[in-house]
């Protein structure tokens, strides 16, 4: 019930945690105590942490061994990094690591999202070029590599790096549909504005998969501002008009996402007019589809916390809709 103190967790948590890695030969507790010890610890005891996890790598359990890799990289020191490339890039160093033989593709995965966690120049480029150069058949190891390059901090030195990097494997058009798929939300994670023209592009892609489609619609959402007429008024048309249902949906929740950041609705005032009425008309059923009436409502609460000058209508209309609606999934997305 009360937060430890620096003392506690120095002098007690940390010693159990270590001692239970020493003497337990339970999985669960092993697992649990693997990440624990990542979670807990700062990087003044980091040499301490690596020396006691390393052997866990090498674990007879999967599960030991894929917890072990995630709580170096949970544990965010650059002391971890290299052991962890090596795991990545399954060579010599890695294999001995874990235990010999190929590395297991789920400690790659997750030795990639670690990476991605710490953050090191190093460890961004061994990232892009395993997202290049790995085939698409290893789609976990692809993927989780261009998730790890959307966690690093959008202040790093080489964020612009990154940025440009995804952009370009967006525009591949060999690059399989499901791993492509994660770049434009990777592109948002890194929060550089400066990707919303080639997530742009790829909505608009008449050929694209509607999987990479949808994540752009979650990508401009948290990149895009009410300046961007041009991302307004696809997202608005899409909702209008776009033939996948998923995406006109991920589009509603975007356009208010967009919306509620605008900390200067007023210089935006016809912009976030016409957003008003489409979420009235959508809440209301009155748009292309009754289907989107339950997003809607979600996008307009959502919207309305943000620009609290809306609230008094939006929580009329939402209200309304619960009172009249019969179908239990809207009704429940109104309340």
């Amino acid at each position: 019930s009360r937060r430890p103190s620096e003392a506690m967790i120095n002098e007690e948590v940390i010693p159990s945690l270590l001692t239970l890695l020493q003497t337990s030969d339970d999985r669960n507790i092993l697992d649990s105590s693997v990440l624990a010890l990542g979670r807990t610890a700062r990087e003044d005891r980091a040499d301490e942490i690596i020396e006691a996890t390393t052997p866990m790598l090498a674990h007879s359990q999967l599960s030991v061994q894929t917890s072990s890799t995630l709580a170096l990289g949970v544990l965010g020191s650059p002391k971890a990094a290299q052991l962890l490339r090596d795991i990545l890039q399954d060579n010599s160093a890695g294999r001995r690591a874990t235990g010999g033989g190929n590395t297991n593709w789920l400690m790659r995965a997750f030795a990639a999202l670690s990476l991605g966690l710490i953050g090191d120049d190093e460890s961004v480029t061994v990232l892009m070029d395993v997202v290049q150069r790995l085939p698409d058949k290893d789609k976990d190891i692809k993927v989780c590599s261009i998730v790890a390059l959307g966690l690093v901090d959008k202040d790093h030195e080489k964020s612009g790096d990154i940025q440009v990097f995804l952009s370009e494997q967006l525009k591949d058009r060999k690059l399989d549909a499901l791993i492509k798929s994660y770049i434009p939300t990777s592109l948002g994670r890194l929060g550089n504005p400066e990707a919303v023209p080639a997530l742009l592009e790829a909505f608009d892609d008449r050929d694209a998969d509607n999987l990479v489609v949808q994540s752009c619609a979650i990508g401009l959402g948290q990149l895009a501002t009410m300046g961007d007429a041009e991302v307004l008024d696809t997202l608005m048309s899409y909702v209008a008009e776009g033939r996948d249902a998923q995406t006109r949906h991920f589009a509603i929740m975007a356009l208010a996402d967009i919306g509620a950041r605008d900390e200067t609705p007023n210089e935006h005032a016809e912009a976030h007019e016409a957003l008003v009425n489409l979420l009235r008309d959508e809440i209301q059923g009155k748009g292309k589809s009754k289907d989107h009436r339950s997003w809607a409502a979600l996008a307009g609460a959502l919207y309305s916390r943000k620009q609290e000058a809306t609230q008094p209508d939006f929580v009329n209309r939402i209200n309304s809709a619960y009172t009249k609606e019969s179908n239990p999934s809207f009704k429940s997305a109104f309340a």
